[in-house]
């Protein structure tokens, strides 16, 4: 579970990761008063299957919403950070 700043307030999520790739997404608590389509199943799904490639950028392209360009940030930034702490996490 992470969070993240997306305007102004904490965007909080739960990322599941398995063998290097985000397994599951899901938005616990959105704080924003505009942007709230990063909620929707539809925009959380783009994230399954992503990795972290070689210059540390997640794997998946992650289609921008519409008013949300500083959540949808904040999202991709926590995916990339639940991934880089799987992989270094001991097993």
């Amino acid at each position: 579970i992470l969070d993240e700043i997306g305007k102004t307030r904490p965007i909080t999520t739960g990322f599941v990761v398995k063998g290097g790739k985000i397994d599951f997404v899901k938005m616990l608590i959105y704080r924003e008063s505009i942007g709230a389509e990063v909620r929707r199943t539809s925009f959380t799904n783009q994230f399954k299957g992503a990795s972290l490639g070689s210059s540390g950028k997640l794997s998946r392209r992650i289609n921008n919403i519409a008013g949300a360009t500083l959540s949808t940030r904040a999202m991709m930034e926590m995916g990339r950070v639940a991934i880089y702490l799987d992989q270094i996490r001991p097993k």
